[in-house]
């Protein structure tokens, strides 16, 4: 036996709705299975609910290019960082530098390894030390090193020190739902439920298989009862789950954050 299954997220919403619609402007008659009222309600939410969607896909754009950015600033901090380290022991290792040297950054004079970074913790550490380290060694009649020179590992410690800050100051900012969220998923929950009860009429005489097909490609959706429920609705002696029921109590989840569009 089926019964309607019904839109738990607003992205299953939506595709309902579009679904319907697709449907009505694919009908070669004209006719509409649902009241005049119903059809008009439900081209408002449906209006709603696509900039709803686009909303959400704009902010999903910029959230995926803020990552992708974070992450490769990250990488290139990390790079310079190292390269410094790199082109320090290499000068060491031509005889252009004392061992010495190293013990400014906090390293063992015979160490020639470069460091591991493998957090943003890890860097930003690192490269606090190294720049008080270098300044500390300049002060006291060392060179300026070169390839890259600590001005460069600076420039992008603090592109990625920045974006690192932002990325901070989201995590710690409240979550911002949509304004009237709950009341348009309530309307939109309501409208999807007098559509389905329109279309369900429409066809009411037709035999259940052949309703249930005919509805789908209308938008709606159906889901199989398990045996075991079946059994279990029997021998509590409730009637028998019609196309036509109640729509159950939906939790709802906000899935993003966002102010709603106007």
């Amino acid at each position: 036996m089926y019964q309607r299954k019904y839109p738990n997220t607003d992205k299953e919403r939506y595709n309902v709705l579009k679904s319907f619609f697709d449907t009505i402007k694919s009908l070669t008659d004209g006719g509409i299975p649902i009241s005049t009222e119903c059809f008009v309600k439900a081209k408002k939410v449906f209006g709603i609910y696509a900039k709803l969607m686009d909303f959400n896909e704009d902010t999903n754009n910029k959230e995926n290019k803020r990552i992708q950015l974070y992450k490769e600033l990250f990488h290139k901090s990390k790079l310079y960082i190292i390269h410094y380290y790199q082109m320090m022991n290499m000068a060491i290792e031509r005889g252009e530098l004392k061992p010495e040297i190293r013990l400014y950054y906090g390293l063992k004079q015979n160490d020639n390894k470069p460091p591991r970074i493998h957090s943003e913790s890890e860097l930003i550490s690192l490269a606090k030390n190294l720049f008080i380290a270098d300044a500390k060694r300049i002060s006291e009649g060392g060179k300026y090193l070169t390839n890259p020179g600590i001005g460069v590992v600076k420039v992008w410690f603090e592109k990625f020190y920045d974006i690192y800050q932002g990325e901070k100051n989201l995590e710690n900012a409240k979550t911002v739902e949509v304004e009237n969220i709950q009341e348009i998923r309530n309307e939109a929950d309501t409208t999807i439920k007098d559509i389905w009860d329109n279309i369900e009429a429409e066809f009411i005489e037709l035999p259940n298989n052949e309703r249930i097909d005919i509805c789908s490609k209308y938008g709606m959706v159906f889901e199989l009862l398990e045996e075991k429920q079946e059994i279990s609705e029997k021998s509590e002696e409730k009637p028998e789950a019609s196309l036509t029921q109640e729509r159950p109590v939906i939790k709802n989840s906000l899935q993003y954050t966002f102010a709603f569009p106007e």
